[in-house]
């Protein structure tokens, strides 16, 4: 994760800054080590594809 303000990849999250939201995301408070600003982040997961199991045990990938 690259910080916003100067670009360094060397930051810092605690577990208790972090906050579940609905639909799978995650809020995350982080802080710079370089620069010492912070900055937050929402993470939710994409799947690669979804897979729909249909009657007589046969699979179709749902294009999103």
């Amino acid at each position: 994760m690259k910080c916003p303000y100067c670009g360094s990849e060397n930051n810092s999250t605690s577990g208790f800054h972090k906050k579940e939201l609905r639909r799978g995301r995650v809020r995350r408070w982080r802080r710079c080590l370089d620069c010492g600003e912070k900055f937050t982040t929402i993470e939710f997961y994409v799947p690669d594809d979804i897979m729909r199991h249909k009657k007589g045990n046969h699979e179709k990938e749902i294009k999103i």
